[in-house]
């Protein structure tokens, strides 16, 4: 007689794993307060919708190091690929910065919203921007992300052909709000009119 295959197990389980990542030559690109800041939101981002458990942090100017707890069904290589965007170019310069800050500020005025801020990693970007209610914050990365790329494409295909970096992007972005009151002063706010 023969036995059907499992299709489904359960576990008790407890996976720990230490994840070390380091920037590109070392360079101190962590250094700030709001660099700082910013990665371990987006940290707890993605292991808040991936299900994984971060236990502990610790972020210094050149490195990062993570304790993170996962599930028997994530693998680790899949982890490390949500949690650090794969295959980095930096492809980025002070020769393309200028031109590319330009653009991006025309695409923003072309799709209705607006660009505050901007910096330029040699491998990412980050956009603090204003939209109109009717526009997704998806719809914002998808204009500038296409449309960067394009420009990338007329105005430095040689630097895409020597990098090997003909996507320019990874197809995925990190979003979060910002506003000069905090999640706690907001909270307390809606609890003063019950």
């Amino acid at each position: 007689m023969t036995l059907p295959p499992y299709t489904a197990l359960e576990a008790a389980y407890q996976l720990h794993y230490y994840l070390g990542f380091k920037t590109h030559y070392l360079y101190p690109l962590l250094r700030t307060p709001e660099h700082r800041t910013l990665v371990s939101s987006v940290l707890e981002d993605v292991c808040s919708r991936q299900g994984y458990h971060l236990l502990e942090t610790n972020i210094s100017d050149d490195y990062l190091r993570l304790l993170v707890s996962l599930k028997p069904e994530h693998s680790v290589s899949s982890a490390v690929r949500m949690l650090v965007t794969k295959f980095r170019v930096p492809l980025f310069d002070e020769a393309i910065a200028p031109g590319l800050f330009e653009y991006v500020l025309s695409v923003g005025r072309k799709h209705g919203f607006a660009v505050d801020r901007m910096s330029l990693l040699p491998d990412h970007m980050h956009l603090l921007i204003q939209a109109i209610p009717g526009l997704s914050i998806y719809e914002c990365a998808l204009a500038v992300m296409n449309n960067t790329r394009h420009w990338m494409e007329k105005q430095f295909s040689g630097v895409l052909k020597e990098t090997d970096a003909w996507d320019v992007w990874q197809p995925s972005f990190y979003a979060g709000t910002v506003g000069e009151y905090t999640t706690a002063q907001v909270r307390q706010f809606l609890s003063l009119g019950r």
